[in-house]
């Protein structure tokens, strides 16, 4: 989990350089998943204009479930 890389490291280096290397680490993956609410946090928005700008498969969390298409959940 990348969150874990940087837990207990606020304040170590500037919050920028730990979301260019989130990006960097979601060029290299297969899929992302978005979970529910999402859309509250701009990093999470990133991720998924990077995602779709590299065609990377986006698949949306809700509730319990996992769908492959944005709109069957809207």
């Amino acid at each position: 989990c990348p969150h874990l890389n940087t837990a207990h490291m606020d304040g170590l280096v500037p919050d920028k350089q730990f979301l260019d290397g989130d990006i960097e680490i979601l060029k290299r993956c297969d899929g992302i998943v978005m979970m529910e609410n999402w859309d509250r946090s701009e990093g999470a928005k990133r991720e998924l204009r990077v995602a779709r700008r590299r065609k990377i498969p986006v698949y949306w969390q809700r509730h319990t479930y996992i769908y492959t298409s944005e709109e069957k959940w809207w």
